[in-house]
């Protein structure tokens, strides 16, 4: 049986080509997308325009209760732990009962120097840890695994396949 099934590579450079000038709001949607893939939610996740702190209305999975948000930096992510950390307390704020906050991001840490996980990264996790919050990233293998499953592959293919490609 012949299947039609073909790879789309993430690659932001085709992202960024493609959503020049709103890479902001594309990156959302697209983060926003996968959430509700994660969490089996087919028909969306509510949300509130302009909402602050996170994307959309929580989501109860169990006893954990979960935000999360879109960041598209141009920059290395140890250059954003501030943004990282308001964007915590921006979401606790408004989400007081929040046990995690997934961050959607376009890049890939750095390995650390003198352990796997880098210092920044630690740092951040760190700070939502003392705020009684689990800090989780999705970073560029997250979007690669989730995009390249079979019922994802429209989602992969309309914004990383450059125009024109079939």
């Amino acid at each position: 049986m012949k299947t039609n099934f073909t790879f789309t590579e993430i690659d932001w450079a085709v992202f960024n080509y493609k959503f020049s000038g709103k890479t902001n709001y594309a990156f959302e949607y697209l983060a926003y997308l996968m959430f509700c893939y994660k969490y089996n939610k087919p028909l969306g996740a509510f949300r509130y325009r302009n909402q602050q702190g996170i994307e959309t209305v929580p989501v109860e999975v169990g006893d954990e209760v979960i935000g999360f948000q879109a960041k598209y930096f141009e920059t290395k992510a140890q250059n954003h732990i501030n943004d990282f950390q308001s964007g915590i307390d921006r979401a606790l704020n408004k989400n007081p009962n929040l046990t995690k906050i997934l961050f959607y991001i376009n890049l890939e840490f750095s390995e650390g120097t003198a352990t796997l996980k880098p210092q920044y990264q630690t740092k951040i996790e760190e700070y939502g840890k003392n705020k009684d919050v689990n800090v989780e990233f999705i970073s560029k293998s997250d979007f690669e695994a989730t995009l390249a499953n079979i019922d994802m592959l429209h989602i992969a293919d309309y914004y990383f396949k450059p125009h024109g490609i079939r």
